[in-house]
């Protein structure tokens, strides 16, 4: 939504002043204070806000009282470049001389003055009174605390600096003097307190901001904005951001409500809840908080903000500020930990990084004992900065890393590497020091152990005739094992060759882990090749390109592929038999030695698809489809790079290297001429609405023209709005299909989404490699491409705010100049460097019984497949229940929306009622076997005003368990609806309920880290079982009911014998919470999906239970997963509101493999990639 009331991660300045609540009682003291004292120290916690009440309140409110207050100074200023410290007397003083006279004095008459002589100068422009008095001068310094911390080398300046301050105040009796600083360094003002009026005892401290202010400051800037919250949805999101972990007295870390709130990370969360709204939207609600203001996505991206500069600006690795954060500063037990700063450094991280930390407000500091610690600055941060860095981890996920972390778990010596997949370790560990994490150093010395031991015994020479026997014996048995063990080496080697082509060949990445597997069947081949055929696109290559591609688009019907090229050709194919229909000579004419003028580096069609406008060198050539001229425009004065019509193709917009954007009048051939930028402008394109047209420039900006039609037709354009942003040239620019944003492709490696009505950046997104060359949307403005000179093209679920990229597009070997959506956004088309033009199959035929499920438009929460196996339910956040084909994935149904988001839903064993569980602290029971029902048919409350988390039917149909934010559960007759018994003993909210499949037994798993096995028959409680360390979030009986499984927030997957009600395994291998887990039918298999975004498949029959595939494609958690009743198939619901369905058997997987890629590598692709 447009004209946000927020301000975001900055300091309110003083054009914010109508947009400032909540400490109109500190406003008013201290105002007082000032008003009636010649000195005052006001200081406060780093954080709390004391430059934004200075800036809206306190300076504002001064000046309605008849003072002048100066310009706000500093004292910790840096020398201007080329002024030698030696030459300023005070350093301090010429600090606040800089403040207040600007750029316009001479240094000379700065470094010499006094601090007297600045405030009598800047007084002397003071309003005067009726009787010519000048207003009284108050002097505001701010970030005080920098006469200590800065200029360590001149601090016996600083008592000369408080004697000019006395001076000052001594000589100008009307003069006032405001020192704001930080809290934490108020002592050391001491030695310079008596050098003040009255020892400088006058101070005011301001508290954090208490819960009556931060409600204000959610809830009175909306209102102002024309929109109001419903009841008790500001309240709920200012105690979820006052939420700290608290020491009970059982000294167990819970979650509670503290005093305070970070106002920095409220303007952070209220700013992106606004900037996403809906622009109709005038009332927000829960639901809006849960989809547009997600707290956690909001911290998440203010911590990758303040990560960024610090790499930026610093020369620290990102890798080493994640692990400083979640190393040093989160503790095992997820509380804030403490860390002492050094000379150079804090706990490993130099200062300088630290100090862009802490003026982010991501962290603060105390002083104790004379030293100075740093911790988070609010607990509410913790799983924020910890679900940022286990994404950030899981895209570096190497099979050294996932292998040497599952040995870690387990030490199991089958794991370890050996032979060639042992020399890429050590080769890959020696070419990247900085990338190496510590298990994976100790991972390859163990197998450098392994492989030495296992040399020595080969070389063991037994002698004697009399052993003879034995020996042969031994010999024959050892050749197997070391046939065996060559083989397995062999697969892992390939299974590593593979996972490094996924992001680089992903044919190859499929025909490797293939290989992989017909080697030996191990772990490693098996999770290659699932997470290789995962997202695998069928691509192919269009014939007759006979140089490099510098543009690339579809026709609008979509029925041809055009192409630019650099000889001076443009071609058109059929996009669906890939021949060649057109060749345009467009600039064939000129000589080899222009190709630049010779290239065509923009095309664009007229929007019934009859005509086509061509770049070409200072010119634009339009020709009819069929391939006929019409005319040439000539004006510009050097290289046209891009064309664009308008919607309704009365206009034809045209920019390049003289820094001009044209509009021609389609009828008469006559421009207008834009000169709104200082460098080449490269990309040109009007909104889809005709109302704008963007302009993208190597200046760095982007400006938006305001576009209309006068009454006489001509063409009237408005001041436009200049964007600004990026750190390298833009090259292309994009509108989306409803003209509310605008996305831009950068040289810096980024492309960013814009709102065109404000102005403000929305989305910055990062994962190319190089620099980002070309930018589109998808006709349904849920995707968007774009592609670099790191010859991939990703794409963006831009439709749901994803920052991560879904789809990593592989194949030309060069830079790819240009990339398209087909208009029903099957393919997508790219022209490289490379003189290829690759199309990309988002749908193929092959693999359509596993494509993502899209129709949530918040996350989903509950995955459940009716008994049959032919129905797919999903239960969200956004309050619906989506009901799916499980064949082919289309939607049959979806129940309606009652109540607010839901958390849990069960069909019953006969497949006709489907249960859900909602935030409205209601259960539902639906009847769906008659069709689209409109309404509930009972409506179940058994936990008070509290959500109900979980719900579930009995296998025998009798009965039906819910469970709640009250701690409790409740067992109702599923025959009566009326509550049985109400099962007490948790601590904590029940997150999971789920029968025994012979419905005689309960089990709930709760917050307070338990699991409770009930009596069906009784009511009582049967056991508890411990041994997680946090919540218990998931739980599933294997369908002999002998094996109960268990995931919790530790991370781990717990199998507990339901008879003896032991622990006989734990599953470790995932880095974040796991959300859910589930048992194949025969149940041998388990899946676990889990905060750290991939969904795991274990193989239980071993020994020790092992992982067998690492999915990974969800941009956020997984907090659903189920298996089909066939076995076949099993699919995981996402945080990205997505539901991915994926083969579980393997030989469908290989099945399908060989349906997708059905070649082998050729000579030469097996000699470059495994040198044999």
């Amino acid at each position: 939504m447009h004209n946000n009331p927020y301000v975001g991660p900055r300091p309110f300045e003083r054009a914010d002043r109508d947009r400032f609540f909540g400490r109109a009682r500190e406003t008013r003291d201290l105002l007082a204070l000032i008003m009636a004292e010649r000195v005052v120290l006001f200081y406060a916690e780093s954080g709390a806000g004391k430059t934004s009440l200075l800036n809206t309140q306190i300076i504002p409110h001064l000046e309605e009282e008849g003072f002048y207050v100066l310009p706000i100074v500093r004292v910790g200023s840096e020398l201007p470049p080329g002024l030698p410290a030696t030459a300023v007397k005070n350093i301090f003083v010429f600090s606040v001389w800089m403040g207040l006279m600007g750029q316009e004095t001479p240094l000379a008459t700065m470094t010499g003055n006094n601090l007297l002589a600045a405030i009598k100068h800047q007084w002397a422009n003071a309003p005067r009174d009726e009787f010519e008095e000048p207003h009284p001068p108050v002097l505001i310094l701010d970030q005080f605390e920098e006469i200590l911390t800065t200029h360590r080398d001149h601090w016996q300046e600083a008592q000369r600096f408080f004697e000019q301050l006395a001076e000052a105040l001594e000589k100008i009796p009307k003069l006032g003097i405001v020192l704001a600083m930080r809290e934490d360094f108020v002592a050391g003002l001491d030695p310079y307190a008596p050098l003040l009026p009255k020892r400088l005892k006058i101070r005011y401290r301001m508290e954090r901001l208490g819960y009556e202010g931060a409600l204000e400051a959610v809830k009175k800037p909306a209102a102002l904005a024309g929109c109001s919250f419903e009841p008790d949805v500001a309240e709920n999101l200012v105690n979820d951001l006052r939420r700290i972990k608290a020491t009970t007295f059982a000294l167990k870390d819970e979650m509670t409500i503290g005093p305070s709130v970070e106002p920095v990370q409220l303007q952070v969360v209220c700013n992106q809840l606004w900037a996403n709204l809906p622009d109709d939207r005038q009332t927000i609600t829960a639901e809006d908080v849960q989809q547009y203001g997600n707290i956690d996505r909001a911290l998440i991206n203010f911590y990758e903000g303040a990560v960024k500069q610090v790499t930026q600006q610093t020369s620290v690795k990102e890798r080493d500020v994640r692990h400083w954060f979640d190393r040093q500063l989160i503790t095992p037990m997820q509380t804030r930990g403490l860390v002492l700063r050094s000379e150079k450094d804090t706990a490993g991280l130099p200062n300088a990084a630290v100090d862009l930390l802490e003026q982010r407000h991501l962290i603060c500091s105390d002083v104790r004992a004379g030293a100075r610690w740093y911790e988070l600055s609010h607990d509410r941060l913790i799983d924020p900065v910890l679900q940022a860095d286990r994404t950030y981890d899981a895209a570096r996920q190497t099979t050294l890393r996932l292998t040497a972390r599952q040995w870690q778990q387990t030490r199991h010596s089958g794991l370890l590497f050996l032979g060639q997949a042992l020399r890429e370790a050590e080769a890959w560990i020696a070419a990247q020091p900085d990338d190496v994490e510590p298990e994976e150093i100790e991972f390859v010395r163990a197998s450098v152990q392994l492989e030495r031991s296992r040399r020595r015994r080969r070389l063991l020479n037994i002698a004697g005739f009399a052993m003879a026997a034995i020996v042969i014996a031994v010999v024959s048995v050892s050749g197997f094992i070391a046939y065996r063990q060559s083989r397995i080496a062999a697969s892992r080697e390939y299974a590593a060759v593979a996972s490094r082509l996924q992001y680089g060949d992903q044919q190859q990445a499929i025909i490797v882990s293939r290989m992989s597997n017909a080697a030996a069947h191990t772990a490693e081949s098996e999770i290659a090749l699932r997470q290789a055929t995962l997202d695998y696109y069928p691509t192919t290559t269009l014939p007759d390109v006979p140089d490099v591609v510098y543009t690339t688009l579809y026709s609008p019907d979509g029925r041809q592929i055009l192409a630019g090229l650099v000889n001076g050709e443009a071609r058109a194919w059929d996009a669906q038999t890939r021949q060649l229909l057109y060749t345009y000579p467009v600039g064939v004419g000129l000589s080899e030695d222009r190709s630049d003028e010779r290239g065509i580096w923009g095309a664009a069609y007229r929007s019934d698809g009859q005509q086509i406008a061509f770049t070409n060198g200072k010119n634009i050539q339009i020709w009819q489809v069929n391939g006929a001229p019409v005319i040439t425009l000539t004006g510009h004065t050097n290289l046209v790079f891009s064309v664009a019509y308008s919607p309704d193709n009365k206009w034809l917009a045209s920019c390049g290297g003289d820094s001009k954007t044209f509009i021609w009048n389609t009828q008469t051939w006559q421009p207008i001429s834009l000169t709104n930028h200082a460098r080449t402008v490269r990309s040109v394109a009007f909104s889809p609405d005709g109302k704008l047209l963007g302009v993208g420039s190597w200046d760095r900006s982007l400006t938006l023209h305001p576009i209309e039609l006068t009454a006489s037709g001509a063409l009237s354009i408005g001041l436009p709005i200049t964007l600004t942003g990026h750190t390298g040239n833009i090259n292309a620019i994009a509108f989306s299909p409803d003209s509310k944003r605008i996305a831009s492709a950068s040289d810096d490696r980024t492309v960013r989404v814009w709102d065109v009505q404000t102005g403000q950046e929305r989305i910055t997104l990062t994962g190319h490699t190089d620099a980002v060359r070309s930018v589109s949307y998808s006709a349904d403005g849920q995707y968007l491409l774009s592609s670099g000179s790191d010859a991939v093209v990703l794409i963006w679920a831009i439709g749901r705010s994803d920052t991560q990229y879904i789809d990593y597009l592989t194949g030309p070997t060069s830079v790819i100049n240009g990339a398209a959506f087909s208009p029903d956004g099957r393919w997508v088309v790219g022209g490289s460097g490379d003189g290829s033009i690759w199309m990309w199959d988002r749908l193929p035929s092959a693999n359509a019984a596993y494509t993502t499920l899209n129709g949530h438009t918040s996350g989903v929460r509950r995955l459940i497949y009716n008994p049959t196996g032919t129905l797919l339910a999903s239960a969200s956040a956004d309050g619906s229940v989506q009901l799916w084909d499980a064949v082919n994935g289309e939607k049959v149904m979806a129940l309606p929306r009652i109540g607010g988001g839901l958390w849990s839903a069960g069909f019953s064993p006969d497949g006709k009622l489907i249960a859900t569980a909602g935030a409205d602290g209601t259960t539902r029971i639906w009847a769906i076997s008659a069709g689209q029902p409109t309404t509930a048919t009972i409506a179940l409350s058994g936990h008070g005003k509290d959500q109900v988390a979980a719900v579930a039917f009995s296998p025998d149909g009798h009965y039906l368990a819910t469970g709640g934010w009250d701690k409790n559960a409740v067992i109702w007759d599923a025959q009566t609806w009326q509550p049985l018994y109400k099962l007490e003993g948790h601590l904590d909210d029940v997150y999971a309920v789920v029968f025994s499949p012979d419905s005689r037994t309960l089990a709930t798993g709760s917050g307070d880290d338990t699991i409770k096995l009930w009596d069906m028959a009784t009511g009582k409680l049967i056991t508890t079982l411990a041994g997680h360390t946090s919540d218990v979030f998931g739980l599933a009986y294997r369908p002999d009911g002998q094996q109960l499984a268990s995931g919790a927030w530790d991370n781990t997957i717990r199998l507990w014998d339901t008879r003896t009600f032991k622990t006989t395994e734990i599953l470790a291998g995932h880095t974040g919470y796991v959300y859910d887990v589930a048992y194949s039918p025969d149940g041998k298999y388990l899946i676990s999906g889990s905060r750290d975004q991939a969904t795991y498949l274990w193989n239980l029959t071993k020994p020790s239970p092992e992982v067998i595939g690492m999915l990974y494609g969800h941009t956020a958690l997984v907090r659903a997963v189920a298996y089909r009743p066939d076995g076949r198939t099993f699919v995981s619901g996402s945080s990205d509101t997505t539901i991915r369905r994926y083969p579980a058997l393997f030989e469908d997987v290989l099945r399908l493999s060989k349906a997708v890629v059905p070649r082998e590598l050729t000579p030469e692709e097996r000699e470059a990639l495994l040198g044999k």
